[in-house]
């Protein structure tokens, strides 16, 4: 196909034709991400890191802004797929620095999610923490509570039932299927 021009390639019926999806120009976003979770894993791991110090500030959340169509959602499922497993990720990217581990990143495109509520996106957050397969009592007594001071009368559980679709929680779309502390 070399050489030849738009109209030949748009009126051909060459069926050896075939697209590919190619993913570039996006190492320096990676280093970004790999760096500044590196600094993260590092600052968690410090001995004097507190996970209940409400008072200092936290700087582990990551923003892609932009025009439509540069490639944010792409550029966002890919690292989701790159921190999910090794073998997704792009062999240009290379090896982090962070020790080995395991991560649980969380992609929630707001961009897509019209009428999201913030219950939902909880809701959603609560389920990708379903995968780390430990007890989240703290989170769900909170959460219980919340749910029933903004929501009196209303079971949570009916809400869920009645078929709310969480956002993307990893690549596919999750029911809930965890069951909330009903400890106070």
């Amino acid at each position: 196909m070399a050489g030849r021009d738009l109209r030949a390639l748009f009126s051909t019926n060459d069926r050896g034709l075939e697209a590919t999806e190619a993913f570039t120009n996006r190492q320096a976003q990676w280093e970004l991400v790999a760096a500044a979770l590196g600094e993260h894993l590092r600052h968690t791991a410090e001995p004097g890191f507190d996970v209940e110090d409400l008072e200092h500030p936290r700087h582990n959340v990551m923003t892609f802004h932009g025009v439509g169509g540069i490639g944010k959602t792409t550029l966002s499922r890919k690292l989701e797929a790159a921190l999910t497993g090794a073998d997704q990720r792009p062999a240009q990217w290379g090896e982090p620095a962070w020790p080995k581990g395991r991560i649980l990143p969380v992609r929630i495109d707001l961009a897509r999610s019209s009428g999201t509520s913030f219950e939902d996106l909880v809701l959603t957050i609560r389920a990708a923490l379903a995968g780390l397969g430990r007890p989240l009592p703290a989170f769900d007594i909170a959460l219980r509570r919340y749910w029933e001071t903004q929501h009196p009368g209303e079971s949570l559980e009916e809400y869920m039932r009645r078929g709310v679709r969480l956002l993307h929680a990893g690549r596919k779309r999750r029911r809930c299927r965890w069951r909330m502390s009903s400890r106070r």
